[in-house]
């Protein structure tokens, strides 16, 4: 069971790479099983999607498609 005393909020653009870097830190950051983390992404992919599904070691909120649901004219 995760007991959550601080949240993480990141917003990924289409870089797997990048991601998959930052999730691999993220996994020997201290006490990160007490960090919720939520990630927010402007694209579709099933890589970033599987990246953030692989996170084992802390609490994740499902993906979130921040830009799109609040900006989606701005980028017309």
């Amino acid at each position: 069971m995760f007991i959550t005393v601080s949240c993480a909020f990141f917003q990924v653009h289409n870089r797997s790479e990048y991601l998959l870097h930052l999730v691999n830190s993220l996994r020997s950051a201290r006490d990160i099983e007490q960090t919720l983390l939520v990630f927010s992404h402007d694209v579709y992919s099933s890589e970033l999607n599987r990246i953030v599904a692989s996170i084992d070691f802390c609490p994740v909120s499902p993906s979130i498609y921040f830009v799109v649901y609040f900006y989606n004219c701005s980028f017309c």
